[in-house]
């Protein structure tokens, strides 16, 4: 590893991880990326999401079955791919939902998971008559515990 003298001539770049890597030069490539064993495993972060989205024209489609249908769906859906979801509530217009976002996944890689999977699901089932579709707008608002 290169003493501190030798940073002052070597180029230096940040990492998405936001953490210094030495350039080629001293044997590390630029954008590395952390790997598990950079980072403490007594790491601990919580970041709850209340994701709000709508059918598609915000058409009242779920109707009373079907929303508890759909709320049944989304809860299993949710734990099968370790996102954990305290709570959500399926109107017949639009859901809300409240998730404690994976370390791993960003806000957009969940909520594609949740519209996605639910979307395919509700046809594939006939959840509805006709062709369901969520809406393109979806709301995120984070929340943190004052603990």
């Amino acid at each position: 590893m290169p003493t501190p003298k030798q940073y002052r001539h070597a180029a230096i770049s940040l990492t998405p991880a936001f953490r210094q890597v030495i350039l080629a030069r001293y044997g590390h490539e630029p954008f590395q990326r952390l790997t598990v064993t950079d980072m403490s495993l007594h790491s601990y972060s919580r970041c709850w999401l209340h994701l709000v989205w709508g059918t598609l024209g915000r058409d009242r489609l779920l109707q009373k079955e079907a929303a508890a249908r759909v709320s049944h769906y989304l809860s299993e859906y949710a734990e099968a791919k370790r996102i954990y979801m305290k709570i959500n509530h399926v109107n017949a217009d639009h859901i809300h939902a409240l998730i404690d976002l994976p370390t791993g996944m960003s806000i957009e890689e969940v909520v594609q998971l949740l519209k996605g999977s639910s979307s395919h699901w509700i046809n594939t089932n006939d959840v509805i008559a006709g062709k369901f579709a969520w809406g393109e707008a979806m709301e995120p608002s984070s929340y943190q515990n004052p603990t």
